[in-house]
C-alpha cells in the first residue's frame, strides 16, 4: 500500500508526463493537419478511380454490337492515357512526401507541369 506522499509523487509524475505529451501534440497540430490533408485529397482520388472503374464495368455489360464496343474501347483508352497522368502526378506527389525539402521541391515539380499547383 502506498503512502499518501508516495501517491501524490505518483499523480504529480504523471500530470508532468500528461502535460509533455499534450505539449508534443500540440506542436505538432500543423503536421497533424497538413496529413489529414494530404489522406482526403488521396481519398477523392480514389473515389474517383472508383467511379470510373464502376463506369466502366456498366459500360462493359452494355456493349452487345460491334458499335457499342468500339466506343468502349475508345473510353477505355481515353481512361488509360488518364490514369497514366494521374500516375505520373501521384509518383511526383509521392516524392515530395517523401522529401522533407518541401515548398522548394513542390514548386519545381509544379513548373515542369507535372502537378498544376504548388499546393500538396
Amino acid at each position: 500500500m502506498q503512502t499518501k506522499a508516495e501517491e501524490r509523487r505518483r499523480l504529480q509524475n504523471e500530470v508532468v508526463f500528461v502535460s509533455a505529451l499534450r505539449s508534443s501534440i500540440e506542436e505538432r497540430e500543423p503536421e497533424i493537419e497538413a496529413v489529414k490533408t494530404k489522406l482526403g485529397a488521396l481519398a477523392t482520388v480514389w473515389a474517383a478511380i472508383a467511379a470510373d472503374s464502376q463506369a466502366l464495368l456498366e459500360k462493359l455489360e452494355a456493349a452487345t454490337d460491334s458499335e457499342s464496343l468500339a466506343l468502349f474501347k475508345l473510353r477505355v483508352k481515353t481512361a488509360e492515357e488518364m490514369y497514366r497522368k494521374l500516375q505520373t502526378a501521384l509518383e511526383a506527389y509521392k516524392d515530395i512526401v517523401a522529401d522533407d525539402s518541401g515548398p522548394v521541391k513542390k514548386a519545381a515539380i509544379a513548373s515542369k507541369g507535372i502537378i498544376a499547383s504548388s499546393k500538396v
